[in-house]
């Protein structure tokens, strides 16, 4: 027993046998206290554990107990309506203002106020205690006190409660998880979804279900429409069947092994094709591929090393017992490069795509026997930036944006994303000059930035220590790849300056400063790449018109994320909208014109993409779908026409009998199709919401 509360007893008054005992206190008012202190019984457990009498237990992620997550039914763990608006009534945000229940001087007051009135008014904030009853000791006073303090615990350990039950059991939104107003608090102290939601928040991502895969991916809020991207919004989920229809589609995953479990390398060997085959597809990536992507860090010693190779290794089935001293890591960077080149070959659309697959496979088998994350080196780190290539281009863009996560990681913990500091470091990498291994891992953030830009997620390689490796020192005569290493600089700058202010600063001023440098990307680069009469061969037609679409399309992005926020009525919302129009027709121009001088060089998932997205802003700028088709009728239907004849040559049958089809263009003439009503309007609805009028 307490002491002072013995004391209490053994000298409190003594009170005469057959009166009723008193109490140094108001014994209606804690009788109202207890009252409210009284708790029916609830219904603690969610419906499905309630069905089957099982221990219904609050999970970390608190939006589902433990049975239902692990019987993969969390969306149906739900508590009664009034039982879940009790439990959130008394919630309240401790998180918000970094305290403790008992560190809140709000809360404390609020309980102090509580327990003067439980005790007729007599016990004050400020701490004192006034005597109330002339013939109470000191230590009835002591008694006193220590009941109230106890009654105040015991509150603020029920109000606890209340918080930890009503966060379990949150409901989140766009404003951040659902904190009613306690009874207990001014409504002005707690916030509310009633209130307008702060405009220093970004809007919340998505889930979606991508359609090549059916597998459940996240969209940030200012990615392109789901339609583009090949997927569809999860409006199905739960309900059995729809999912496993879309996993039950005809799929090759690059990590997939073809081969029986124990494979040696010989039998990987063996998935080369002939010597004619391996040098045409070398010298299909060399012409269609390396300009528009320069991966290879040394592109004239590796086709020394692939010559000599060749001439080393004649049998197929001796290969590893003829040439001892082949590195498993170049082996599979030559893979990849024949991947690369299967892709884009005149071969028959079923040859490149199941050739290309192979090869990617190969490749990826090669590296795990190279022991990929415990022995990473530059030849593997270029590979994987290949075989990311090939994989968007299938186009299996998210498993891609996932790989160059991976990679970027890889890269960095060999130091590529670092500036050497001493000439002496030995690493994976040191057979790289300082201007290689800036040059590659910038290939890496090529790859990275225009894979999350499009999905607008958070970038890998956000963090370095590198300047771009400019070819020339000259400013104005920059070459493509220096223009697009521009390009992806300002993205990331974007990029970061976003994540530090912790929204996306779409204002008329900040879309006008970006918009101006990429411009200037046009300024400084070489003449040819600005200038048709100014291109002497080939080459430089498709590098000009590849960098008008690259430039075109982040000019248009940045330009609708403004006019999506900015009112009608403003006065640069009009000028915006005009220039995004007219920036988006160019684009759209520059791809079909890349198209007829080099069709195999628009396989790639990039122009694709890049040419769609920007026809797709064309028929969502002006008016109803009819009049937006109108006004960009011949344009469209040139683009839908040449995708259409694409998309008729990529088709083949497996043997199953189920239509295949080789590179991007079956997603992007989806996505035309719908924007301009050439199918059902019923699937519109995210297109809509991004309406430029």
């Amino acid at each position: 027993m307490d002491p002072s509360a013995s004391s209490y007893m053994t000298s409190g008054p003594q009170q005469a046998q057959g009166q009723p005992p008193f109490y140094p206190y108001d014994e209606n008012a804690v009788n109202e206290l207890l009252k409210r202190k009284r708790r029916k019984r609830t219904i603690k457990s969610c419906y499905p554990c309630r069905t089957r009498k099982v221990k219904c237990e609050p999970s970390a992620r608190g939006d589902a107990c433990v049975q239902c997550i692990r019987r993969d039914h969390a969306d149906l763990c739900q508590l009664p309506v009034d039982q879940m608006q009790q439990r959130r009534g008394f919630r309240i945000d401790f998180e918000t203002n970094n305290q403790s229940p008992e560190a809140s001087p709000v809360l404390g007051q609020q309980l102090l106020n509580v327990a003067a009135a439980g005790s007729g008014g007599n016990f004050v904030s400020t701490g004192s205690v006034d005597v109330g009853q002339p013939e109470a000791t000191s230590n009835s006073q002591a008694a006193r006190l220590q009941s109230l303090e106890e009654e105040i615990s015991a509150l603020r350990a029920d109000l606890a409660r209340g918080g930890v039950i009503g966060s379990n059991r949150n409901h989140t939104g766009e404003g951040g998880p659902y904190t009613a107003i306690s009874p207990l608090t001014n409504s002005q102290d707690v916030y509310s979804p009633s209130q307008s939601r702060p405009p220093s928040l970004k809007r919340g991502g998505r889930q979606v279900v991508e359609n090549a895969t059916g597998a459940r991916i996240y969209l940030g809020s200012d990615a392109e429409p789901a339609l583009l991207l090949g997927c569809r919004h999860d409006v199905d989920y739960g309900m059995p069947g729809l999912d496993t229809l879309g996993q039950l589609a005809p799929t090759t995953y690059p990590f997939a092994n073809i081969w029986r479990p124990e494979v040696s390398l010989s039998e990987i060997f063996q998935t080369l094709p002939s010597d004619s085959d391996v040098m045409r597809y070398w010298q299909v990536y060399r012409d269609s591929v390396y300009p528009f992507y320069p991966v290879l860090v040394d592109i004239e010693k590796f086709e020394v090393d692939l010559c000599n190779f060749l001439d080393d290794t004649i049998s197929r089935e001796n290969a590893f017992t003829s040439n001892p001293n082949i590195d498993i890591s170049w082996l599979s960077l030559l893979f990849a490069v024949l991947a690369s080149g299967a892709q884009f070959s005149n071969d028959s659309s079923k040859d490149r795509d199941l050739r290309s697959k192979v090869f990617v496979c190969s490749s990826f088998q090669c590296l795990r026997a190279a022991n990929l994350f415990y022995t990473s080196s530059a030849d593997q780190i270029q590979t994987l930036l290949l075989l990311g290539n090939c994989i968007r281009n299938n186009p299996n863009t998210n498993a891609a944006w996932i790989l160059v996560g991976t990679t970027a990681r890889l890269a960095q913990s060999i130091g590529l994303h670092e500036q050497s500091v001493s000439s002496d470091d030995i690493s994976p990498s040191n057979a790289l000059d300082e201007y290689q291994k800036s040059r590659l891992w910038w290939m890496v953030v090529w790859q990275d930035t225009h894979l999350s830009f499009s999905y607008d997620r958070p970038q890998s390689s956000m963090v370095m220590n590198r300047n771009i490796p400019y070819s020339s020192p000259s400013t104005y005569d920059r070459s493509f790849v220096d223009s697009i290493l521009t390009l992806c600089w300002i993205i990331r700058d974007r990029a970061h300056r976003n994540l530090i202010n912790g929204e996306v600063d779409a204002s008329v001023e900040t879309t006008l400063s970006y918009k101006r440098s990429l411009e200037d990307i046009f300024r400084d680069a070489s003449p040819f790449l600005t200038d048709k009469a100014s291109c002497k061969t080939l080459q430089n037609h498709l590098e000009r018109l590849a960098l008008g679409i690259h430039v075109g399309y982040v000019i248009c992005r940045i330009c609708r994320l403004c006019v999506e926020r900015t009112s009608a009525s403003s006065q640069m919302h009009a000028q915006i909208l005009s220039d995004c129009s007219e920036r988006a027709m160019h684009v759209v121009e520059n791809f079909l014109d890349l198209r007829r001088l080099a069709a195999n060089v628009c396989r790639s998932w990039g122009f694709v993409q890049n040419a769609v997205s920007c026809a797709v802003m064309l028929g969502m700028s002006t008016g109803e779908p009819e009049a937006r088709y109108l006004q960009t009728k011949p344009l469209v239907e040139r683009l839908i026409g040449v995708l259409e004849r694409d998309e008729k040559e990529s088709q083949w049958r497996d043997n199953d009998t189920n239509i295949r089809h080789s590179g991007p263009y079956s997603r992007a003439l989806i996505a035309l199709r719908k924007v301009y009503g050439l199918e059902t309007r019923d699937e519109l609805t995210e297109l809509d919401q991004i309406d430029l009028h």
